[in-house]
């Protein structure tokens, strides 16, 4: 009975690994990304949709997102859907980052894309 659970939990921890690499490409992390959001319409988004994906990355940065924990402010930059994303030591958000914000939007039905990446 162990054999076949060892076997079962080394292949759901292989899958679910599997799962959580996406086939958008990731700029270096030493680039800094500009970030454009827009809702399920493809409008650029409103300051409202932008409070929520912050709200949602914040929550992401208790769990598997630590990364998220050092984004300081993300808002609206422009009319455009163009968004600020701004770190605690006051550099401008890491493509990990903007990566994550990226997941989480979809997540929440909103798009999130970013220079180097196949998101747009």
């Amino acid at each position: 009975m162990k054999p076949i659970m060892m076997t079962v939990v080394l292949s759901l921890v292989a899958a679910l690994g599997a799962m959580g690499q996406t086939g958008a490409r990731v700029a270096p992390p030493t680039a800094q990304p500009t970030l454009k959001c827009a809702g399920p319409n493809g409008r650029a988004c409103t300051s409202q949709r932008v409070h929520d994906l912050a709200a949602a990355a914040q929550m992401a940065s208790k769990g598997s997102r630590a990364s998220l924990g050092a984004i300081k402010t993300l808002s609206l930059a422009s009319s455009d859907g163009t968004l600020k994303c701004v770190q605690t030591n006051g550099q401008r958000c890491t493509a990990e980052q903007a990566q994550s914000l990226y997941e989480i939007g979809r997540a929440i039905n909103m798009t999130v894309s970013f220079d180097g990446s196949d998101s747009k």
